[in-house]
């Protein structure tokens, strides 16, 4: 038996985009500082909708994609209604990179409210950890 002549052998690689490393990356950050994600439409790329109650803040992610249909937002708590006083103080729009790391890296948090590891009962939650 011969063996195949090595420029009739094709190698198929599977490299992920450097930009889709890094939102992983960004993603599973989003899980150590606080956020709990949970999956909104069936399917293994179906959109995740992540929640990160703070004190003072709760900060929303949602990824309908690696493309521009991302949003994230940081609303106030607070007791204290102020009229004409916004509670959403910031929000991005863009691609899953722009979102995660407005998130997670320009949002500061000091401190983080107890996260249930199951919000609503629902085990579709992935949480921090």
């Amino acid at each position: 038996m011969a063996l195949p002549d090595p420029l009739d052998v094709v190698v198929v690689v599977n490299a992920e985009s450097p930009d889709l490393a890094a939102a992983k990356r960004l993603l599973d950050a989003a899980k150590r500082s606080g956020f709990c994600f949970l999956r909104v439409a069936p399917g293994p790329d179906g959109p995740l909708w992540g929640v990160r109650d703070s004190f003072d803040w709760r900060d929303t992610i949602y990824l309908a994609g690696f493309g521009q249909a991302c949003t994230a937002t940081r609303a106030r708590k607070s007791s204290l209604i102020t009229p004409g006083g916004p509670l959403v103080t910031q929000r991005v729009n863009g691609d899953a990179l722009t979102v995660l790391h407005a998130a997670v890296c320009d949002w500061e948090v000091s401190i983080i409210v107890a996260t249930r590891a199951s919000p609503r009962g629902s085990p579709d939650w992935m949480g921090g950890n």
